[in-house]
């Protein structure tokens, strides 16, 4: 085997151990950091359960789960995005089967829209200029 092929073997495989190694460690501080709250629909037989938490290492990257529940069916919806650490997060139920959560800072924001059907739960996630 050539040296270069032997050297570009070995410093694939220390950059992909490196890599692992960080991953790991912002998950790590972000499951340190994790807070989660529910909030229930109006009428109470919808909620939204939310989980966020945040890494220092990876230049405050805020870690935000949404999972969505009814007493209706058995349907679960999960959607997990990524915004910065001090992103303004605004929540707001529309009504009882709409609720819509707002991430960002700036005009673009990350929407995560949550309709709840009495078949299913839709959950879309979209960027959406203010």
């Amino acid at each position: 085997m050539k040296k270069s092929v032997l050297f570009g073997l070995t410093a694939g495989l220390a950059a992909a151990s490196a890599a692992a190694v960080f991953v790991g460690k912002i998950s790590k501080e972000i499951k340190n950091d994790l807070v989660e709250e529910e909030f229930d629909s109006p009428f109470g037989n919808n909620w939204i359960k939310i989980s966020m938490g945040s890494s220092e290492s990876a230049k405050g990257l805020m870690y935000i789960k949404v999972q969505a529940e009814c007493d209706s069916n058995e349907d679960i919806c999960k959607l997990v995005l990524f915004a910065e650490k001090d992103a303004a997060i605004s929540m707001v139920w529309e009504d009882n089967e709409h609720f819509l959560l707002l991430a960002g800072n700036g005009k673009r924001k990350q929407c995560c829209d949550v309709v709840f059907d009495i078949k299913n739960i839709t959950m879309k996630y979209y960027t959406v200029k203010i």
